[in-house]
């Protein structure tokens, strides 16, 4: 896999997440909680050799969810992700 394309899969699944949760853990904190959720993926458990960087940001982003848990729990919001399988999709032609 390039730099560039490592790059921008992990500006995709990874720091967007991490900007998102920035700006609105403020604003859940002044009304009271809420709730996160992510999206992961099943390669975030199980890579596959042909996504292999696409799975190891969704693994980044199942540790960003633990990270976030301590911080955001102690301010009334919960942070879970969702793992789903594969999702027909243009993207996901490479491991049919």
């Amino acid at each position: 896999t390039p730099e560039s394309a490592w790059d921008k899969i992990f500006d995709v699944n990874v720091k967007s997440a991490f900007f998102l949760v920035k700006e609105i853990v403020p604003h859940m904190e002044k009304r009271g909680g809420g709730n996160i959720i992510l999206v992961s993926s099943v390669g975030g458990y199980r890579p596959e050799g042909p996504l292999g960087a696409y799975s190891v940001s969704k693994t980044g982003l199942l540790g960003l969810t633990k990270a976030l848990v301590p911080e955001c729990s102690a301010k009334n919001i919960r942070v879970n992700a969702i793992a789903p399988g594969v999702i027909q999709t243009r993207f996901s032609e490479a491991v049919r």
